[in-house]
């Protein structure tokens, strides 16, 4: 995989997320965990990555080596975005973040996200931002807490990855100078500063079977919550043995990111698999917040509409005491 994206929180507004990171294996930074490029969508914020000394690459980015000296990528390394080569990796802000002071700006700001993923604004808030307004946006900002989404579903589902990063933004030695956050912003009047990526991470080493592209999904929902009930096991039993697969493999049973599962079909085919998801997520009529969150990113990475999946939700979601009364006597009164 040369080219690849992933999600991360804003340092800036703190929008958990928001900031979309471009790694691709033909650029230095990226080897020592540093993303080629960062871009907020909510405050605009962007960053571009690099590495000092210039250096060539010649290894591809899941052989974990230094693309100066070709030694092994170590904790320390990653830690520090730095090779004991000499070689380190930087961030430069090449866009300021936009000022969003006023509600409107905010506003403003939602509405571009939301155009961007063929979005309305209350669908971008209502399937994102949990019932959270625009205005209780902007007041969150304002008051530097963490606005919490479920675009970030796969910074922290899959920390494991990488040992723990999660949104972790150590700082670390950069050219020309550096710039801690909570100053990176008043340091762009002087110029581009380097500063800490928003976060770091480990490719695996080799893509999943295409043939087991449809289980994994539902083992990510069974996963999510870190605990495998025997009701959820027996339902991705019964779904392998009816695909004709082999059962689940130890190193199998985690959450997975959507770019690692492949292609699973249709449309049409990936909006039953988001019903099978479902089902196994409400199969202890709790429908735990973490696999639900994992439903909703892998149908929004099939492409499967905010109103399709509001469909699907409720019609997979358990009925509670009043409205199965409410339905046995329309059935019964006709």
């Amino acid at each position: 995989m040369r080219h690849f994206q992933v999600l991360a929180p804003c340092v800036h507004c703190h929008v958990e997320g928001a900031v979309v990171e471009t790694f691709d294996e033909a650029e230095a930074c990226c080897h020592l965990g540093v993303p080629a490029e960062t871009h907020c969508r909510m405050c605009g914020r962007a960053t571009r990555g690099s590495v000092a000394p210039v250096c060539a690459v010649e290894h591809a980015l899941v052989e974990e080596r230094c693309p100066s000296c070709a030694a092994p990528i170590t904790d320390q390394t990653r830690s520090s975005f730095r090779c004991s080569c000499g070689l380190g990796a930087f961030a430069e802000v090449t866009a300021s973040p936009r000022d969003l002071t006023d509600p409107e700006a905010v506003r403003d700001a939602l509405t571009a996200w939301a155009h961007a993923d063929s979005m309305t604004l209350d669908e971008l808030i209502s399937t994102s931002f949990g019932e959270d307004s625009a205005e209780a946006i902007h007041a969150k900002i304002q008051a530097g807490e963490p606005v919490t989404t479920s675009f970030d579903v796969l910074g922290f589902l899959f920390s494991h990855l990488s040992g723990g990063l999660s949104g972790m933004q150590a700082g670390h030695d950069a050219p020309p100078t550096q710039v801690s956050h909570d100053t990176a912003t008043d340091a762009l009047a002087e110029g581009p500063q380097g500063v800490s990526p928003t976060i770091r991470i480990v490719l695996p080493s080799t893509p999943t079977a295409r043939r087991r592209n449809r289980i994994l999904p539902l083992v990510s929902v069974m996963a999510a919550d870190g605990r495998v009930l025997q009701a959820e096991r027996r339902f991705v039993e019964r779904v392998l043995k009816e695909e004709g697969l082999e059962p689940l493999e130890d190193h199998e049973l985690r959450v997975h990111r959507p770019h690692e599962v492949g292609e699973v079909g249709s449309l049409e085919e990936c909006e039953k698999l988001v019903g099978l998801m479902l089902q196994l997520a409400w199969i202890d009529k709790e429908g735990d917040s973490s696999e639900l969150r994992v439903v909703r990113a892998f149908a929004r990475s099939w492409g499967v509409s905010p109103s399709r999946l509001a469909e699907l939700e409720h019609q997979h979601q358990p009925m509670g005491w009043s409205h199965f009364v409410f339905k046995m006597k329309s059935i019964l009164l006709g």
